[in-house]
């Protein structure tokens, strides 16, 4: 069961939306979403936050996917998304995908707790769609997916950004 955070398969291997050919997964009342960035910023307005950028797409292509492999929480963040009460993804590395999407990877958060750590919130390594991020909606308001203005790509480090959502996000 895909919960909307970053999974592990390859690149290649990764699925789209699950259950995008039926519409499921995605808001109703929603429309159908194009694989363009910009064509699906059309479709929303200008209200509507991009979560990809140009600048941030000249900084994915200096840290392409397998850029920063064994850097753990000394890797760099390209950029930051968050929503509902909790969910954060740290992007690290990403790459165009045939389709127009991009495949990113970073280190995330769904906002569950860990069981292993009571208290704390289960972070983890993996991938996820720039259009999954597109089309998820949050508890509890069903809000979608915005990005962190104030981080600038390649400035944070992994592990002070999951220190400040410890000391101040409340994980």
């Amino acid at each position: 069961m895909d919960r909307g955070g970053f999974h592990r398969p390859r690149p290649e291997d990764a699925p789209g939306v699950p259950g995008d050919e039926q519409g499921a997964g995605r808001d109703k009342g929603a429309p159908r979403q194009n694989d363009s960035e910009k064509r699906f910023n059309e479709e929303k307005g200008d209200d509507y936050m991009q979560l990809m950028t140009p600048e941030i797409e000249k900084a994915l292509r200096r840290y392409p996917l397998y850029s920063q492999d064994g850097k753990g929480g000394d890797s760099k963040i390209v950029v930051k998304y968050f929503g509902g009460s909790a969910a954060t993804w740290l992007v690290t590395e990403g790459e165009p995908m045939k389709n127009g999407d991009w495949m990113l990877y970073g280190f995330a958060t769904l906002g569950l707790p860990d069981d292993f750590a009571p208290g704390k919130l289960l972070w983890e390594w993996g991938y996820v769609t720039l259009r999954q991020l597109q089309e998820l909606r949050l508890p509890p308001f069903g809000l979608g997916v915005e990005r962190d203005i104030m981080i600038e790509p390649g400035k944070h480090r992994v592990k002070d950004e999951v220190f400040m959502c410890r000391q101040y996000g409340g994980d």
